[in-house]
This record gives C-alpha cells, sequence and structure tokens, in this order.
C-alpha cells in the first residue's frame, strides 16, 4: 500500500450565497460530513497570514478546504461521493477538487459521460492501493 498523503484541494461554491457566515456554514457541513471517512485530516485552507495587529494566525480562505488522505482508490471514491451528494442537495452549489494541479469540477450533473471523468481522475490520484 501506497503509505504517502496527497493533499486534496476543495473550492467550494455555494450557489447563491454571498452572506459569508452562511458560506462558513455551508463548508462547514461539508467538512463534518468528510470527517466521517478515514481521512488524515480535513482543514480550512489558508488565503495568507492576518493582517499585522490582528489575533488570528492567519486567514482562512473562504469556501476552501484542504483533506489529506491516503491515495487509496475507495478512499478517493469515498470523498467525490461526499462532495457529489453535497452538490446535489441544492441547485446552484459546485466544487472544484484539485489534486497537485489536476482540476476536477463537480457540479449537479450526473451523466454517464461525467461518471467516466470522474472515474478517470479518482484513478490517476490512487497510486498503486485500492484500500485504506
Amino acid at each position: 500500500m501506497d503509505s504517502a498523503q496527497i493533499g486534496l484541494a476543495l473550492t467550494l461554491g455555494a450557489g447563491e450565497i454571498v452572506d459569508p457566515s452562511l458560506q462558513h456554514w455551508e463548508t462547514d457541513t461539508l467538512r463534518q460530513e468528510l470527517l466521517r471517512l478515514d481521512v488524515d485530516r480535513v482543514r480550512w485552507a489558508s488565503s495568507g497570514a492576518a493582517p499585522t495587529g490582528s489575533r488570528g494566525l492567519d486567514l482562512i480562505a473562504a469556501g476552501s478546504l484542504i483533506v489529506q488522505l491516503t491515495p487509496a482508490l475507495d478512499l478517493l471514491t469515498a470523498v467525490v461521493a461526499i462532495v457529489q451528494a453535497w452538490v446535489q442537495r441544492r441547485a446552484g452549489r459546485r466544487v472544484r477538487v484539485e489534486i497537485d494541479g489536476d482540476t476536477l469540477e463537480i457540479t449537479g450533473a450526473a451523466d454517464d459521460d461525467v461518471k467516466a471523468v470522474v472515474s478517470a481522475f479518482l484513478r490517476r490520484h490512487a497510486g498503486d492501493s485500492t484500500s485504506t
């Protein structure tokens, strides 16, 4: 089994939401769902250092998460399935998934062509292992 960890960057588009606190809640809802999986960690993405004099260590990038995990096909598939379910629960949602510069845009579409693209993306990043 490939024990190397990868970072999967998720950038959320929450449809018509413009309220930052609601966007934070939406992102945290997805974060909590992902934490139920056997991933190493799900953290808020950083958008840089906090301004001088502020109490924060760095700024949280609104609507962005980093998932640390072993690149096993079944685990990557489970992460994408949770993201797809989150996207489909409300019209207008989308998530950009990025691994090492390779990106996949997840929208509410679920036809056979979309499934083939998702499957190919997952296989590219699964390493040699199919289990966690």
